[in-house]
This record gives structure tokens, sequence and C-alpha cells, in this order.
């Protein structure tokens, strides 16, 4: 063979490796680790339905793995001890899970669906259930690297002996999460629904529900904190979440900081319960230690704090030295105190209705407060409270009410509100929007079904229906929502 002819042979083959190639399971290979194994960087494995009893890892592998038929039909459920799906070799931002549900893994030391390590994956369209893990993180287990996660169930997951019965993540880079759901998850400490530890984070348009940490009853583990999210020496901004009905049985029943740095907008911290029969419950709603936090368009209301102690703080609590800034918020109808200040903890209040007005607040030793002329102290007039509806009645003295520039530099912080200035709380009341007839915010192609069903008859008559005003709804009506759609 000539020197040209090797040149040529080797270019060839180069060439070739580097065209990216779909794998299909079971058609190419029985298990998805065969295809992982016979995979290069920038392959993709293509997983039909089923149920696939394996511990896959990526091993290094720069991959895309997706189901075809979607997360309700294919599963992985592991048939050895440790993690269903591992990710421990350094996989970058290339890498993507898509399309599972990953469940019933039971016998893994940390990260019982999810283990990653020093890795960088895309997680998207994934049921995480039934999982559990000995040491940290039931669901899903996190250190270092930076991680993705859209349209993912994190369910029914629980951790044995410390944090993050959801998720249990430290020395991420970079952690997003958007459209997720956490619920119903367990810790016997801290994070029931997740733990976040020396991260960067931005969680938005999550849900937080029903999670849970410690042991209970008389005999708590000492301190545990966070029923929806525990967060310490960590940078977390959160937009557009629901935090609601989770649970400790120490402080923070929704939320808790410490030595952090957070941001929550628009975000309801609703019917949480902080529980501790030995020391002062602290933030039913939230709680702060040594934090700078802000929270802008915020609705506090229904959290509960119940201790032995005399005191107890309902809605949120700020202690140490944190450094407080609430605005355009409702913090209503929590049990026992609205807010608590302890220790050395300073707020500034602003633009928010607040239970009791300035009596709503209670504090200890030398905390500081400043406390704006523009809070009111009025009933918000929730939809439906009762019902966990805190959506504002149209008669609410809460719309229009806050402030668009939050510094006060002239210049507004706040854009897209409806009305003269935005609303307080975490949800912008649009009023009543011809087509929207759902009312869910939005013009889409479920309300044009629904008004299909009003012509058949399988529906009641909704005047939101009629487009055109004319007492009739028909066809044109149809046409005008979809015009509007389609501006």
């Amino acid at each position: 063979m000539t020197y040209l002819n090797k040149y040529v042979l080797t270019g060839c083959l180069l060439l070739t490796e580097s065209f990216a190639i779909t794998i299909y399971v079971p058609g190419d290979f029985p298990t998805i680790q065969n295809a992982i194994n016979a995979s290069n960087h920038g392959d993709s494995v293509l997983v039909f339905e089923g149920t696939y009893h394996e511990n896959i890892n990526f091993n290094g592998k720069n991959i895309i793995i997706t189901s075809e038929s979607g997360l309700e039909t294919t599963i992985i459920e592991p048939n050895n001890n440790g993690p269903a799906v591992t990710l421990d070799s350094g996989e970058n931002g290339i890498v993507e899970l898509s399309g599972f549900t990953i469940q019933n893994s039971y016998n893994s030391a940390n990260g019982g669906g999810i283990h990653v390590y020093n890795s960088s994956p895309n997680f998207k369209d994934l049921i995480i259930q039934n999982n559990a893990a000995f040491n940290m993180g039931g669901g899903i287990y996190i250190n270092g690297g930076s991680q993705t996660f859209n349209n993912c169930k994190i369910y029914n997951n629980d951790v044995g002996d410390t944090n993050g019965g959801g998720l249990y993540c430290i020395h991420s880079e970079s952690l997003y999460i958007n459209n997720c759901e956490f619920k119903y998850n367990h810790s016997p400490k801290n994070g029931g629904g997740m733990y976040i530890n020396d991260t960067y984070a931005v969680i938005e348009n999550t849900q937080l529900i029903g999670n849970n940490e410690g042991i209970g009853g008389n005999n708590p583990m000492p301190s545990p904190k966070g029923g929806g999210v525990y967060i310490a020496s960590s940078e977390v901004y959160f937009y557009n979440n629901i935090i609601s009905s989770n649970q400790s049985y120490g402080a923070g029943g929704g939320v808790y900081g410490f030595d952090s740095v957070l941001e929550i907008h628009n975000t309801e911290i609703c019917d949480n319960t902080s529980l501790n029969y030995w020391q002062g419950a602290e933030g039913g709603g939230a709680g702060f230690y040594n934090s700078t936090v802000f929270l802008n368009q915020v609705t506090l209301s229904g959290n509960l704090a119940n201790s032995l102690q005399q005191y107890n703080s309902d809605g949120i609590s700020f202690k140490g030295s944190s450094i407080a800034h609430i605005y355009n918020s409702i913090i209503y109808d929590n049990d026992d105190a609205e807010i608590r200040l302890n220790d050395n903890a300073c707020l500034t209040l602003g633009y928010t209705d607040i239970m009791g007005g300035i009596s709503g607040i209670s504090g200890l030793n030398s905390s500081c407060l400043e406390y704006g002329a523009n809070n009111i102290n009025q009933d918000p007039l929730f939809v439906d409270s009762d019902s966990q509806d805190f959506i504002l009645q149209s008669n609410s003295p809460c719309i229009d009410s806050g402030s668009a520039d939050i510094d006060g530099d002239g210049i507004d912080d706040i854009l897209g509100y409806y009305g003269s200035a935005p609303d307080m709380g975490a949800f912008e009341w649009i009023g009543d929007q011809l087509g929207d007839i759902n009312q869910d915010g939005s013009l889409d192609v479920l309300d044009i079904i629904l008004v299909v069903n009003i012509i058949l008859n399988n529906a009641e008559y909704n005047e939101l229906a009629d487009m055109n005003q004319d007492n009739s709804i028909n066809v044109l009506d149809i046409i005008l929502i979809v015009n509007i759609i389609l501006e």
C-alpha cells in the first residue's frame, strides 16, 4: 500500500467517525447500555417503548438518549444496586436524556434515580419516581458540573439518612430548573423536595407541593429545615413558582435559606407547615438565617408554625444578620405572626398588603424595620383561599397597588403588568378577557376546544365565548379567537 493510499484510508476513517449516527434499541442492540457502549461522541440512541431492567452509565459518552414513544411507556428500572442512571465521567453540555420514566431504585448510596458527578447533562421530559437512596438525593444526586431540567416530574422519592428527598445538589456551577414538579418527596433531615448547597441556581415555572422533611412526632431529628426546599451558601433565583403544602419538622415549611442570596419573584408560598415540639417553630412559609433576601410579587398565606414554645412565626422568619427587602407582596392570614424578625435581622417593606399592618410584625432584640407608608392592611380578596386559589378577585384592593419602580430611581424595574401599576401578590389580575374561556390568562387551542363544545351543546353557555358580542356563539367566534392567536 502506498503512502498516499494510507493517508486516504486514514482520512476516510476519521471522516466516518465524525458523522453522528442513530442507534436503535432494541433494533440494533437489546439494551440501552449496549447501545451506549457502541456509541461515539455526538451519536443518538433512540429507545422504543418498553421496560428496561438495567442500570445505565453514560461512561463519558457525549450522546443524546431519547425515547421514541415518550416517558409514559418507556421505563428504566434498575436490576442491580446503584443509581438507575449515572453520569460521572465529565460528560458535557451536549449530553441529553429525555422521554423516560426512571423508577423503583432502592439500593443506591447517593442518587436513587439519577447520579451526576462533575458532569453537565441536560434532562428533559422525565418522570423520576419511587426511588430511594441511603445517604443523599433520593431522586437525584448532583455534585459539580452544570445541569438543566426541563419538564420533569420528581415524585415520591425518599432518602434514608440525610438530605434531599427529591433532589440533592452541591457545588453545581449552574443549576437550571424549568417547568418541573417536585411532589411528595421526603428527607429525614433537610430539603424534603430539594437540597441546594454551594450552587448558583435558577428555578422557574416549577411546583414544590406536598414535600416533607424530618421524622415527626415528639422526636424529630435535630433541626431539620426546608420542607419544600433547603438552600445553603448559594445564590438562587425563583420566578413564577408555586410552593405549597410542604411540611418541616423544624424551620421553613416551604423554603429555608442559610448564608445565601435569594430572590423570589411572582411566587406563591402558601399552606406550608413548620412543626417543632422542642424549639420555636420558625417560618411556616419561609425561614432565613444570615441571608440576603429579596421578595417581589410574592403571596404568603395560610402558612402555619406550631410549637410548644411561646413564640412561632407562621408567615416568614428572618434570623441572624439577615437583610430582607419585600415589595409588591401579600402576607396575609398566616396563623400567628405574619413576619418575625429575630437577632439582628433587618427588613424593608414596601407596597405590601400585610395583615395587621405593622403589628403583624414581631421582633426581638435589636431587629430593625423600615416600614413604608405605601403598605396596606386589607383583605386581599382571594378567589378561594380555602381551595388554594390565591388569584385576586376583581375588587381586590391589591390590584394596581404596587410599584414598578422598586429601587426608586425613576425607571420601571417591572414590565408587562396590566393596569396603572403592578398588583400586589404573585398573580397579576388581567380581568375577564373575551375568548379566554378557561381564564388561564392566554388565548390558545384549549379555548377553541371549549367554544366548539359550547356550540355542540356539550358545555354550558359562557359569555366569554361570544367574541363579537352578538348574543350567539358560533363558528364566527372561533374564527375571531384563531385570528387573535395568529396575530
